[in-house]
């Protein structure tokens, strides 16, 4: 019998998830959750639906994206993260090179640069609150770099406009958060229409410009598919990124012999990063929609049904992962993680991403003694429908 009680997005529940996660999925693999949409969490079931498109659309998650209470020129189609294949192949042919190695290597130096003026600026202060004051300074400079060029909106407005998405959901707020929002989103708008239309004369080496340029079945995009790109890139590529890092130097506060062991030995840091991936990563929920009656493990999903797979319930699975809710580097599958997704849309991003949390540690660590949460300081924790990161982070530096 399925436990309408569940509501994944509570307070309670974003605080510490895992409990509930190993509930489902050893009692109700298959849950209905508060709001009627389903939940899966066993790792071979996500799995299995990640792979499997024509069955598990991504149609669903315009579908919670652009929630009919706003006004149509508010509303995100979210780009390539709401298309199947094939149309989701040609779109993501577009940008696919702004993500190669070899642009991730041109961006080493200044990843570099960025992390070592952020910690010798922060080091020595009595208290640093990590999210606001390093990630995203940090993130925000590789962003504007590969996005617009460096013409990345101001840091306040950015990481203002990414928490108001925290408001767009399906349920309606209340009108005056509507109006906030749909003002923030108006005001972004005109920022990506003032951008697009100089790559239009003057383009760069820069995601925009690939977009303005890009044809697909012999047809330009139109200025909606190119703003909701940018808004897209923006925000997958600097949100999660920058909860990410903080969530690392969380648990280097909690785990000190863990830091001295990757301040000693920084050719450990990758398999740090990929059990904190699998461990306590950002992304929690992908939503898909049934194109048919599905029937998994004695219960009937309906067709239409709005289904979230719980990605991360099921890098906790411990018919895949040995001891999985022990925080280990030496595990040898902590790369079958499902953090970036797996199938037609594992994350385009995902070499950046771990690229941007490598050099950030690799230049932090040494440069400080100890890394401590400031005392009686309680980590503050936010989710929209996909992500669970943290808000706020206050640490010390010695």
């Amino acid at each position: 019998m399925a436990n309408s009680r569940i509501e994944l997005r509570s307070e309670e529940i974003q605080e510490n998830p895992y409990p509930i996660y190993a509930y489902m999925r050893e009692h109700e693999p298959v849950c209905q959750l508060a709001d009627g949409s389903y939940a899966l969490t066993r790792e071979q079931d996500v799995r299995w639906a990640l792979n499997n498109p024509q069955t598990f659309s991504s149609s669903a998650i315009e579908i919670i994206a652009s929630p009919d209470w706003l006004r149509p020129d508010c509303r995100r189609s979210l780009f390539l993260l709401s298309m199947d294949p094939p149309e989701h192949t040609k779109y993501r042919s577009i940008v696919n090179k702004q993500f190669a190695g070899s642009v991730i290597k041109e961006l080493t130096p200044l990843m570099e640069r960025t992390a070592e003026k952020l910690i010798s600026q922060l080091k020595d202060k009595e208290c640093v609150e990590f999210v606001t004051e390093f990630s995203y300074p940090y993130i925000g400079e590789i962003v504007g770099r590969t996005n617009v060029s460096g013409q990345n909106p101001p840091l306040d407005e950015a990481k203002a406009i990414l928490e108001l998405r925290e408001l767009n959901t399906p349920e309606k707020p209340s009108p005056s958060q509507v109006e906030i929002l749909e003002a923030e989103f108006m005001k972004q708008n005109e920022y990506y229409n003032q951008i697009l239309s100089d790559r239009k004369i003057r383009p760069r080496n820069d995601i925009a410009s690939l977009l303005v340029q890009a044809q697909v079945d012999g047809k330009h995009l139109s200025d909606r598919q190119m703003r909701d790109a940018l808004d897209l890139f923006m925000s997958a590529g600097f949100h999660t990124p920058a909860q990410f890092l903080a969530t690392a130097m969380l648990y280097l506060s909690r785990l000190p012999d863990l830091r001295i062991q990757l301040t000693n030995s920084p050719d450990l840091i990758p398999d740090f990063i990929e059990e904190l991936l699998r461990y306590d990563g950002p992304t929690h929920r992908l939503p898909r929609m049934t194109t048919c009656d599905v029937v998994l493990h004695g219960v009937t999903i309906p067709k239409g049904a709005i289904v979230s797979l719980v990605v991360a319930a099921a890098n906790h699975d411990q018919a895949v992962f040995r001891d999985p809710e022990s925080f280990d580097i030496s595990r040898e599958n902590n790369r079958q993680h499902m953090q970036f997704a797996v199938g037609p849309h594992a994350c385009i991003g995902l070499g950046l991403a771990r690229a941007e949390t490598r050099i950030a540690l690799e230049v932090i660590l040494p440069r400080v003694k100890t890394i401590e949460c400031v005392p009686g300081h309680k980590p503050r924790y936010t989710g929209t429908l996909t992500t669970r990161g943290l808000r706020q982070l206050m640490v010390r530096f010695k």
